[in-house]
């Protein structure tokens, strides 16, 4: 099912339906590799390499801020522009880092 698009106050929204996530995991190696020469007969029997996995829909959330002390000593749109930016790619990187060990 696909998610439903919900309008509030003029704000888009997807209500989510789907529970769960599938995607097809690659568990083995293709038993049928070999070495061979001349007319040797090659293995062409099928190969059981994928399953199908189940995930149940997650959210994540990392918070980006500047207190009010920090907008004072990063006077000027540039520098304010800049904590901002260190901060976002501190929060991605922070992201990324939770995702890979989830």
């Amino acid at each position: 099912m696909k998610p439903e698009r919900v309008i509030r106050s003029g704000c888009p929204a997807f209500s989510l339906v789907e529970r769960v996530t599938q995607v097809t995991v690659e568990e083995l190696d293709n038993q049928t590799y070999q070495w061979y020469s001349g007319y040797q007969t090659l293995n062409i029997a099928p190969s059981q390499i994928f399953s199908a996995a189940e995930y149940p829909i997650r959210q994540a959330a990392v918070a980006v801020s500047i207190s009010g002390l920090e907008e004072l000593q990063n006077s000027g749109e540039e520098a304010i522009i800049d904590l901002l930016e260190s901060r976002i790619m501190n929060a991605e990187d922070t992201f990324i880092s939770f995702c890979a060990a989830a």
